[in-house]
């Protein structure tokens, strides 16, 4: 595990610990937390379970599937499309397993992951091929901490390459190169590797696909589809801010007990919240 230099936390207030047992913040939970206290609370302090799904399950099961397929290329296997769709399909089989969804969600999921996991082969690999680009690892996990602290942050890279970080993303709407150039998940990546001495110039671009069908064009881009969302070292040492700026949140809710409630947006909704139902919020929205 990496340790942040001082001289690039120097400012930086942290914790030593963070409460309820937590030992890492990922963007994931880091998210959370920004999004809605009293689902990270529920979720990553009291360990309530956190039911998947049709949605959550759909993009699990095509990621892991691309993934596993670019591992076995680049260890010298020939997996073929049907290799690609019929792994993506047992991955969403077992993402469903205590999941929550119908019957008809299920039918209508396996037909999009498919089509998601084919078109992938067709659309998204030829561009690997003519890029000639070596995959190094996939699914390679960063992690970093602060200086005398007991907690770390953690990612988990979907495909590092020898020039950008990608990452696999499969939903109703494509990713958008704002996305990419801000989003939280990708720059905690390169973070990641550039305290592992990495140039973070190297960038970032999402493999995006869409669950639904297009109007028009394929069902995958590649977001930023020229040059991949760099990073510079004054945005990296703003991201360590941010997470510092979490971490003593997260600790200040634990000591008053107060935690609160979800920004609006899309994420505080019975349909993608699994404690919307039993939030004392949930009904106000």
């Amino acid at each position: 595990m990496i340790e942040a230099s001082k001289q690039m936390t120097a400012s930086l207030e942290v914790p030593v610990v963070l409460p309820g047992g937590l030992t890492t913040l990922s963007a994931s939970s880091m998210l959370q937390f920004e999004r809605c206290r009293e689902s990270f609370f529920r979720n990553r302090i009291k360990r309530e379970r956190e039911v998947k799904n049709i949605r959550m399950a759909m993009g699990t099961a095509v990621s892991n599937a691309v993934t596993s397929h670019l591992i076995a290329r680049r260890d010298g296997e020939r997996p073929t499309s049907s290799d690609l769709v019929g792994r993506a399909v047992a991955e969403l089989e077992s993402e469903l397993r205590g999941a929550f969804c119908t019957a008809k969600e299920r039918r209508t999921g396996l037909d999009a992951v498919r089509a998601g996991a084919e078109a992938y082969a067709k659309e998204v690999i030829p561009i690997l091929d003519e890029a000639k680009t070596e995959v190094l690892a996939v699914e390679r996990e960063v992690r970093f901490r602060f200086p005398d602290t007991e907690w770390s942050v953690v990612g988990y890279i979907d495909i590092e390459t020898a020039g950008p970080v990608l990452d696999v993303k499969f939903g109703k709407r494509h990713k958008t190169a704002a996305e990419a150039d801000l989003g939280l998940q990708p720059s905690l990546y390169i973070l990641g590797r550039f305290l592992e001495g990495s140039d973070p110039s190297s960038g970032f671009a999402f493999h995006s696909g869409r669950s639904t069908t297009p109007k028009e064009g394929g069902r995958w881009r590649v977001v930023p589809e020229d040059i991949p969302s760099p990073r510079t070292e004054r945005q990296l040492e703003e991201l360590m801010a941010r997470i510092a700026g979490t971490a003593r949140a997260i600790a200040r809710c634990a000591e008053t007990g107060d935690w609160g409630y979800s920004t609006e947006g899309w994420w505080c909704s019975p349909n993608v919240c699994p404690f919307h139902g039993s939030c004392p919020a949930g009904g106000l929205r």
